[in-house]
């Protein structure tokens, strides 16, 4: 069966944003970057909620920012190669290629679909 990873920055006390939910604090530098790609790099599809999805599409069109450090741009292609899955009850539509938009989280759905991305 596919493995279902979670992977989050976050702060050593589980912070992942300040008091007004800004979270570039922790913008990660080209070493962490670097070993988030590689780590990642297996990963076909992303799951996202509806915040985290608007956050993460920035990544879509990356690739075409002049001078993007080597790390970035390895991320940004990835992040293009992989399928996406939107769980939102407020979107109606997604903006990035190779995403399904779905309205309800279904438990048994995803665990289908990892089952099928093991075969």
């Amino acid at each position: 069966m596919a493995k279902l990873k979670y992977m989050m920055l976050m702060s050593m006390d589980g912070f992942i944003e300040d008091a007004q939910g800004d979270f570039s604090w922790c913008a990660p530098d080209a070493q962490v970057h670097t070993y988030v790609n590689k780590i990642s790099s297996s990963i076909g599809t992303h799951i996202y909620g509806r915040r985290m999805y608007d956050i993460m599409r920035y990544w879509e069109n990356a690739h075409e920012i002049p001078e993007q450090p080597a790390h970035t741009l390895e991320w940004a292609l990835q992040w293009q190669a992989a399928d996406k899955i939107v769980y939102s009850r407020t979107l109606t539509e997604v903006q990035t290629a190779r995403t399904r938009l779905e309205s309800e989280f279904d438990l048994e759905a995803l665990r289908q679909f990892k089952a099928d991305a093991s075969q």
